[in-house]
């Protein structure tokens, strides 16, 4: 019988604390959730053939700032360690839904940023914005971000071959670099006429490049698509223009319109005009 009361109590208690607990929940007197969110730090050179980081980059920057209607969230800068890696810890909560901001800095000399590889809450994201150093974007989780993770990828800078123009097997001087704008390779004007043996004037007025070889007159106004030869209206597709205040002119046309055949190996930079 004793036993009996004991276990009786026992259970009406149980209710009690049972009923009071779901009470003072739905009064929203509850517990408040918090979530400790891990951010771990790590940056790679990044193989674009193998597909996978293969050297850790230590002395990079990384700062994180995770903000949302009420304010800032979490806002802290790390740098890489020797073996690429890094963390810190943030012991605010972390909505889903918040607004992150992440800036890199001190990135490697020859190296530029290829892709920012996030994990939220164990589900991965990749940020493929080539050339950048900010990046921004939205945390998810259910319903707090408890765990962080950023891998900065780098790729190695190639450096850009400068164009080689060469007529008739001689490389072609120019005190200025040719280069390409939308396809067409873009050359110093009073060069390549000369090359091709024709006498070139120019009219600073009219912003106008006259070129004469034999019979053939070329007539080539900076910024038109509609420059002739012999009086005969010819349609390019780029003009000629001025840059850093020397007047490139579009190579093909030029040295087509006297007569000479232009090829172009994209894989060697390299243009060769054949008399």
């Amino acid at each position: 019988m004793k036993k009996l009361l004991l276990r009786k109590n026992f259970q009406r208690t149980f209710a009690f604390l049972l009923t009071l607990v779901i009470v003072t929940g739905i009064a929203g007197i509850g517990f408040t959730a918090e979530a400790r969110t891990t951010v771990d730090l790590h940056a790679f050179t990044w193989s674009e053939e193998l597909r996978r980081p293969i050297q850790p980059v230590s002395g990079v920057g990384i700062q994180i700032s995770i903000i949302n209607q009420t304010g800032t969230l979490f806002n802290r800068n790390a740098t890489t360690n020797r073996n690429g890696g890094g963390g810190v810890s943030n012991l605010n909560t972390v909505p889903n839904g918040s607004t992150a901001n992440v800036t890199i800095t001190n990135i490697p000399s020859g190296y530029r940023i290829y892709a920012l590889d996030i994990s939220m809450n164990r589900i991965r994201h990749v940020l493929n914005y080539e050339g950048q150093n900010t990046f921004q974007f939205t945390t998810y989780g259910t319903p707090w971000l408890n765990s962080f993770s950023v891998a900065v990828l780098f790729v190695p800078i190639i450096p850009t071959i400068p164009i080689e123009v060469r007529l008739d097997g001689t490389a072609i001087e120019f005190d200025v670099f040719p280069q390409v704008t939308d396809g067409r390779t873009l050359v110093p004007l009073r060069a390549i006429f000369e090359a091709l043996g024709a006498e070139v004037s120019w009219n600073a007025e009219t912003q106008t490049v006259t070129g004469t070889k034999g019979n053939t007159t070329v007539v080539l106004p900076i910024g038109s698509t509609s420059p002739t030869v012999n009086g005969q209206v010819v349609n390019i597709d780029v003009p000629g223009t001025v840059v850093n205040g020397r007047t490139l002119v579009p190579l093909r046309f030029v040295a087509e319109s006297f007569g000479v055949h232009v090829n172009w190996d994209a894989e060697a930079r390299q243009v060769t005009i054949t008399s």
